[in-house]
């Protein structure tokens, strides 16, 4: 599959599930507004989650993250509107950063309570860091 789940303009929860082996895991776009939680993002060939439009709000919760040959997350939605956090998820070995976006600070997200480890690179362009441990 090249999207394991696409979304475009909807209000999603995705809840307790594998999106593994995919191009790209979730691809988010327009306006949207999700919540991703108890799930693992797995062997993605590009990215675990990418986001992008302007006005994209999300909530990423206990997710794990690994082995994703791209970024874990790729934030690419900048609008500063709505809520972009990722909170108490674990980063273990993307082949680029953990967390990136192409937004200015503005428009970026916010990161608690993450364990990000052993990727390429951390976290670029995020707006506030809490309570996380980075060792990359």
């Amino acid at each position: 599959c090249y999207y394991g789940i696409y979304i475009n303009g909807s209000n999603v929860m995705i809840d307790n599930s594998n999106i593994i082996n995919n191009q790209i895991g979730i691809q988010a776009e327009s306006d949207f507004n999700i919540t991703i939680h108890s799930s693992t993002l797995q062997s993605n060939n590009y990215y675990g989650i990418a986001f992008s439009g302007n006005n994209g709000s999300y909530l990423v919760d206990n997710c794990t993250f690994l082995d994703n040959n791209g970024n874990g997350i790729d934030s690419n939605s900048c609008g500063s509107n709505g809520q972009k956090e990722i909170r108490n998820s674990v980063f273990m070995n993307q082949s680029q950063y953990a967390i990136q976006s192409g937004c200015s600070i503005e428009g970026s997200y916010d990161v608690y309570n993450c364990r990000i480890s052993n990727n390429q690179y951390g976290i670029y362009n995020g707006s506030r860091v809490f309570n996380s441990i980075i060792n990359n």
